[in-house]
C-alpha cells in the first residue's frame, strides 16, 4: 500500500503550522494575560481611590496593550518574514507514504524517512506533523492527498507506526 501526496503549502497553512508549534506556555500567556491584567486594573480601581489619577494606571494599560496588540502583530510579522525568505517551503512537494516510511521530494532532492527515524506526530483536523527532530517536522496538510480515503489511510498508518513512541 503506497499513498501518494503532492502539493504546495500556502501562507495560511504555514501560519497554522507556526501556531501549532508555539510552546503551550506562550499560547496560555497570549490568551489569558490580558484578562488577568484587566482584572488587576479593575481591582485596583475599586480598592485604591488614588489609582485613577496615578501614573501606574497608564503603565498597567500600556502593558495590557503590549500583550493584546503589539506582541501578536510582531509575531505575525516574524512569521510572514520567515515565509517570504524561505523559498524551499514555497515550492512543490511530493512523495509517498508506505509501510517502510515516508519519501519526501522537492525541487532540491529526495529524502527517505523510515518510521524508526521519526520521533512523534501531531494531528489536527487538516494537518499532520511528522517530527524528525524536536523542532523540525514534515508538514502534510489534507489538500496534499488525492482523496479522503488516502488522507484517512495516511492518518491511520501514522497512528499505527508512531503510536508507541
Amino acid at each position: 500500500m503506497s499513498i501518494h501526496f503532492s502539493g504546495t503549502w500556502t501562507e495560511q497553512q504555514y501560519n497554522h503550522f507556526q501556531k501549532l508549534c508555539m510552546p503551550t506556555f506562550l499560547k496560555w500567556l497570549f490568551k489569558w494575560f490580558p484578562w488577568f491584567g484587566l482584572g488587576y486594573i479593575l481591582v485596583k480601581l475599586l480598592f485604591y481611590p488614588g489609582y485613577l489619577a496615578s501614573s501606574s494606571l497608564v503603565f498597567d494599560v500600556l502593558i495590557i496593550l503590549y500583550f493584546l496588540v503589539f506582541l501578536p502583530k510582531l509575531r505575525e510579522r516574524q512569521i510572514k518574514r520567515a515565509w517570504q525568505s524561505n523559498k524551499l517551503i514555497q515550492g512543490e512537494i511530493s512523495g509517498l507514504v508506505d509501510q517502510a516510511g515516508v519519501i519526501w521530494r522537492n525541487a532540491y532532492g529526495e529524502m527517505r524517512y523510515p518510521w524508526d527515524l521519526l520521533l512523534k506526530y501531531k494531528q489536527e483536523t487538516d494537518i499532520v506533523l511528522l517530527y524528525t527532530a524536536i523542532n523540525q517536522a514534515l508538514i502534510l496538510p489534507r489538500n496534499f492527498f488525492q482523496s479522503e480515503e488516502d488522507w484517512q489511510e495516511f492518518r491511520q498508518l501514522v497512528v499505527e507506526k508512531l503510536r508507541n513512541k
